[in-house]
């Protein structure tokens, strides 16, 4: 599986370039582990500080279409 890459430009912020990278499994491991390190962090923000945590919390993930 691959996904692209864009280059932008500094100044204008508009893309220049574009290319394919490859991605591995360990690209999905390190999307789970920081998933779960959000989620870690912001459920000992809201139990310790509950008045004053703003959290935002997103829908569900669509299943996969493999």
């Amino acid at each position: 599986m691959s996904k692209l890459k864009f280059t932008i430009d500094q100044e204008t912020h508009n893309p220049i370039d574009v290319c394919h990278y490859a991605l591995f499994d360990t690209n999905s491991m390190v999307e789970e582990f920081m998933l779960l390190a959000n989620c870690a962090v912001a459920e000992k923000i809201q139990r310790h500080y509950p008045s004053n945590s703003i959290l935002r919390q997103h829908s569900p993930p669509k299943p996969k279409h493999v």
